[in-house]
């Protein structure tokens, strides 16, 4: 089902197997995150019911009414990301790991060929919020700093994410980091 380039697939962590001892919720096994003008849609799933940890994603072209795969990738986060995003230009905004971590991963960003814009770890996170971990934590709704799921702006040039009290801004076009009150 997947292709993975060697790239993606030697920077993927080498885990264990889930053990039955271990205890978390698991996110369901298939996942879609749609485009708000329904042209790309992002699937993350899992081929193995969560045997292992590392999901694939696909970013598929549904605008002609069938599904093309655009890229496939194997998942750097675990278990997935908590929330992800897709624009109208195809730019996935991966948020979070599924886990609670401070994520090395707490923010990726890809473009529609799979190539990589971005990536934020949850440090990154904190110092573009300009708020105090423990402040964010507190405020968190969701995993280590989430209060709200990412929402695209209304000219689809970025994503707005609130955390720690603030707005998080991510540059869609290049990844960048700002924030608001």
């Amino acid at each position: 089902m997947a292709v993975v380039t060697g790239a993606a697939a030697s920077a993927l962590p080498q885990r264990p197997p889930i053990e039955a001892s271990d205890r978390i919720d698991l996110p369901p096994e298939r996942r879609e995150f749609q485009a708000p003008g329904r042209h790309y849609l992002l699937v993350v799933a899992t081929a193995d019911a969560w045997k292992t940890a590392y999901p694939t994603a696909e970013l598929l072209d549904i605008r002609s009414g069938s599904r093309h795969v655009l890229w496939s990738r194997v998942l750097a986060q675990q278990f997935g990301p908590r929330a992800a995003l897709v624009s109208d230009r195809g730019q996935v905004l991966l948020v979070d790991e599924w886990i609670n971590v401070t994520s090395r991963w707490a923010l990726q960003l890809l473009d529609v060929n799979n190539r990589v814009v971005a990536t934020h770890p949850h440090d990154a996170v904190l110092a573009a919020l300009g708020v105090p971990a423990e402040v964010v934590s507190r405020e968190a709704r969701s995993g280590t700093w989430l209060s709200s799921a990412p929402a695209l702006s209304a000219d689809g040039q970025s994503a707005r994410i609130a955390a720690g009290g603030r707005s998080l801004w991510v540059s869609l076009v290049d990844g960048r980091l700002n924030s608001s009150p």
